[in-house]
């Protein structure tokens, strides 16, 4: 019983990550205005490119899509800061 309650919790942070991703703006790295912000994305700590996608979460961190869009498949927390974004989606 464990065993399937621990699959189905999984399984519900892989559908709910990817529809909340898609809750937060997706832009081009050159149209965001960055003042003090990060240049790199924490997850990979690679450079951000002009032209490519990045998500801006609502704690204000940015990661490249990819990147993101994996970390949200296995857990519904901002990387950097651990803000919790598992109740955007069931409010």
């Amino acid at each position: 019983m464990f065993l399937l309650v621990k699959i189905e919790q999984k399984w519900a942070i892989k559908r709910h990550g990817q529809a909340i991703l898609r809750l937060f703006p997706h832009l081009p790295y050159s149209d965001i205005e960055l003042g003090d912000r990060d240049t790199i994305c924490w997850i990979c700590l690679s450079d951000f490119e002009s032209m490519e996608n990045i998500y801006i979460l609502p704690c204000t961190h940015l990661y490249h899509s990819e990147c993101i869009s994996t970390w949200m498949r296995r857990q519904i927390t901002c990387p950097t800061c651990r803000r919790n974004y598992g109740n955007i989606y069931t409010s």
